[in-house]
């Protein structure tokens, strides 16, 4: 997997540090900082990705059908 993400130096992010608290203010910054640390990562139930029939065809997996439910079952 290509990792996209750039890694910032301390210097830069000092700067941009210093830029978002003369923008928005030092107390706005710091609970706007502690909000995301707090922040609950939400997990996909059982701690499974789910992927589209369109992203599994693409990695060469057959279609997800769901199972039938019982309003579907004819006997």
């Amino acid at each position: 997997m290509t990792r996209l993400e750039n890694r910032l130096s301390a210097a830069e992010i000092q700067a941009l540090l210093a830029e978002m608290i003369a923008d928005a203010g030092a107390w706005r910054v710091l609970k706007a900082a502690a909000k995301q640390a707090l922040r609950r990562k939400a997990r996909p139930a059982n701690g499974l990705i789910v992927l589209n029939n369109h992203m599994r065809r693409d990695i060469g997996m057959a279609p997800y059908h769901p199972p039938p439910s019982a309003t579907q079952l004819r006997w």
